[in-house]
């Protein structure tokens, strides 16, 4: 074992993986062991090893037969090697599938999805570092680029109890020169003049709903964005993508959803007509990521021909939870499911908060009892199968007050990976188990891009045959062979805009 981890990773690994394997018999899940294992998959590299050795070798004859000083012929042909390797190995160009429609045609030469270059941060190509180090460094960003701001509207749910929430992203400095501009406007109004100076800056929401005379405020392109599991309106990949739609004068409305309930897309579908009346004639895009992804591509299964989207975009999309959280458990890199199952837990949290067919004491009873589980598909089948129902059936169910509620605690503790047919038949009727995404592309009506990186390491490549989602005519499929989970960062720094942005 020890020449094997020698002859792959070099000494530095041997070393690290030394101290995991001594100490991991003692580690619990967070400790800074479990973390040690993370960095040494994010930095090992057999790649960086031989480029490491044949410098060496290069080095150290240039420096005994020819004078060459050591460490200078040693970076020189270091930086050579890796500079070449990064122009011909790394950089990369998508490959690109769909059915050879003259839309489609004109779809992807339009808008260069195949000739749009991915240009790796130069020292953080590995899926590790591109999902976290590059992740963790994007925040930094923010401490001198502008600030996008958010103003919050609510609108009622389905369930014609709880409330939709839509957060209309915008910069600060603008919402400031609105407020000057608003006063001064008034002072004119005041001593009965008008000045034309002072023009009301485009706000996504507009509390009046007031329609304006000028057609191109009505033109401007709306785009809804939907986070990932667990995430929220300021996470980097959000505020980065509703910057640059701001830049381009659009409109971005962030869907804040709080439902841990990702085949529930009745929401998404209100919040989209709700956003088409406010804007006749805005051609409208949804953009998701991750677990976000999911919830459209089931609404737009669902919805078919009559959704007012003109297209959408899903980037690292999960569209079989199953097999993506199996996939994530079984990870060589601890920290991913760890990662997962904060997440679920972020979300359930969330969920309670905002639902108010919950009351406070079943909030308690979810939370010392669904909590308590350190296992991110079993967390959510427990979840799911507490939650309120708004239909008539009550097999299997306790009625507390006006809310539903299943025994949870005669649900297993070995989730979908249980031989045993009792908790199975306990969950048979969640949509996670009787609906997929990956089993209805055929459904969907709209153009709709899929963007994914190969060596994704959450929501891996092969958690779906993608044959079967290329085979529909309104779908066109783009894979890189890096970029990790939500990644994508360019450059020397991973700052700004990345190629899933652009």
């Amino acid at each position: 074992r020890t020449k094997k981890l020698l002859k792959a990773y070099g000494p530095p690994a041997l070393l690290i993986g030394f101290l995991i394997n001594h100490f991991g018999h003692r580690r619990k899940s967070g400790s800074p062991i479990s973390y040690l294992q993370s960095i040494t998959y994010a930095v090992r590299s057999r790649t960086l090893w031989n480029m490491g050795v044949s410098s060496g070798l290069v080095s150290y004859f240039a420096s005994r037969y020819f004078g060459v000083p050591f460490r200078r012929i040693f970076f020189v042909y270091f930086a050579t090697i890796w500079s070449l390797l990064y122009r011909f190995r790394i950089v990369e160009k998508p490959k690109v599938w769909y059915r050879r429609t003259h839309w489609n045609t004109h779809v992807v030469e339009k808008a260069k999805i195949a000739q749009t270059a991915f240009n790796p941060v130069v020292w953080a190509f590995n899926r590790h570092a591109q999902t976290i180090t590059c992740y963790l460094i994007s925040f930094s960003e923010w401490l001198w680029s502008d600030t996008i701001d958010f103003d919050r509207e609510t609108i009622p749910s389905f369930d014609g109890v709880n409330e939709i929430f839509i957060d209309w992203a915008h910069y600060s400095a603008d919402k400031d020169a609105e407020n000057v501009n608003t006063e001064e406007e008034e002072e004119f109004a005041d001593a009965g003049a008008f000045n034309p100076a002072f023009t009301s800056i485009q706000s996504g929401y507009d509390k009046t709903n007031t329609q304006k005379k000028d057609s191109a405020h009505w033109e401007t392109p709306v785009l809804i964005l939907i986070h990932g599991l667990g995430d929220h309106k300021d996470i980097p990949y959000m505020k980065r993508f509703a910057r640059m739609c701001l830049q381009h004068g659009w409109k971005v409305a962030v869907y804040s959803y709080w439902r841990f309930d990702f085949e529930e897309s009745r929401d998404l579908h209100l919040l989209i007509k709700h956003i088409e009346a406010k804007n006749p004639g805005s051609p409208l895009i949804a953009v998701a990521w991750s677990a976000g992804a999911h919830m459209l591509i089931r609404y737009l299964q669902k919805i078919g021909e009559d959704t007012p989207l003109v297209c959408a975009i899903c980037q690292a999309g999960c569209y079989d939870f199953i097999t993506a959280v199996e996939n994530v458990t079984t990870n060589e890199n601890t920290t991913y499911p760890m990662f997962l199952l904060a997440q679920a837990q972020i979300g359930i949290r969330r969920h309670l908060r905002n639902d108010k067919r919950i009351s406070k004491e079943e909030r308690r009873k979810f939370d010392s009892i669904l909590l308590s589980e350190l296992h991110p598909m079993n967390l959510f089948n427990r979840f799911y199968c507490a939650l309120p129902r708004d239909d008539d059936d009550t097999n299997g169910v306790d009625r507390v007050g006006d809310v539903f509620l299943r025994d949870i605690r005669h649900l297993g503790h070995e989730g979908f990976l249980s031989d045993g047919e009792s908790f199975k038949e306990q969950v048979a009727t969640a949509a996670w188990y009787t609906s997929r995404a990956i089993d209805n592309f055929q459904k969907i009506k709209v153009t709709t891009l899929l963007l994914h990186a190969e060596d994704d390491p959450v929501v891996g490549v092969d958690h779906v045959d993608w044959n079967r989602i290329k085979s529909n005519r309104n779908v066109i499929v783009s894979h890189t062979k890096r970029g990790g989970h939500c990644a994508w960062h360019e450059g020397f720094v991973p700052v700004g805009d990345t190629w899933g942005d652009r």
